[in-house]
Parts: C-alpha cells; structure tokens; sequence
C-alpha cells in the first residue's frame, strides 16, 4: 500500500493550502478503507469544489450570523473538514480562558460557513475542562 499527500493550492486565493492524503494498493487503486483527506465529493456535489469567499467575506458573515466578539481576536481558517467531508471555514472565538499551574480552561464558540455560497453549516459552543 501507498500513503500519498498532495498540497492543494489554487492561483490567487492564497488561503487555500491544504494537504490531500489517501492510500492506494501496488496497482494505483483508492483503499476505501483508509481515510480520505482533502477530496471533497466534486462529481456529486461540484460547489464542494468551489471557493468563492474571502477571510474579510467571511468575517463579516461570521458578525451577521452573531459570532460572539470574545476576548481575542477570532481564529479564521480554510480547512478540510473530516466531519464534514468537505472544505469549509472555520472561526473560532474564545470567550473565557484560565491557565493555572497546570490547568488551562477555556469556553467559546465555533461556526463552520460554507466557501461556496457563505451558508452557515454550523454554530456551537465549545469548552475545555
């Protein structure tokens, strides 16, 4: 078996630099079995392969859907979603966080929005104990 990795990158949207990896046998055929990173289903579903939102786009969806302001700036990443099967953005606000010692705590909220049409996928809070 093979293991292979790529790096998506598309000319003029510098936020797109994901790695692709699956596994093949001796013969050049996808193993299923294995997980499939960074190939969104295209043939089915050709807006999974379409990326039409900046980070400003997408900053400003993220104010409109009511991502909550936090006490840092947000974390806003084009990524591949495993849960998802598909690439999305993702922002991340943190709205507590306590270090002591050993321990770190943390609270916030998470939206996943869609690179096509901007569509919000997911809003949900987070938190680390």
């Amino acid at each position: 078996n093979y293991e292979l990795h790529f790096i998506l990158t598309i000319p003029g949207k510098e936020y797109v630099k994901e790695p692709i990896v699956f596994t093949t046998d001796a013969n050049g055929n996808v193993l299923e079995k294995y997980e499939i990173i960074g190939i969104p289903d295209c043939k089915d579903t050709p807006e999974d392969g379409t990326f039409n939102l900046s980070e400003k786009e997408v900053e400003e969806l993220a104010i409109k859907y009511g991502m909550a302001k936090g006490i840092k700036p947000w974390k806003i990443d084009f990524m591949w979603s495993a849960e998802f099967a598909k690439y999305v953005w993702y922002v991340l606000s943190v709205k507590s966080e306590m270090h002591y010692e050993d321990n770190y705590k943390a609270s916030g909220e998470e939206m996943i929005i869609s690179p096509y049409d901007g569509k919000l996928i997911i809003h949900r809070n987070w938190d680390i104990r």
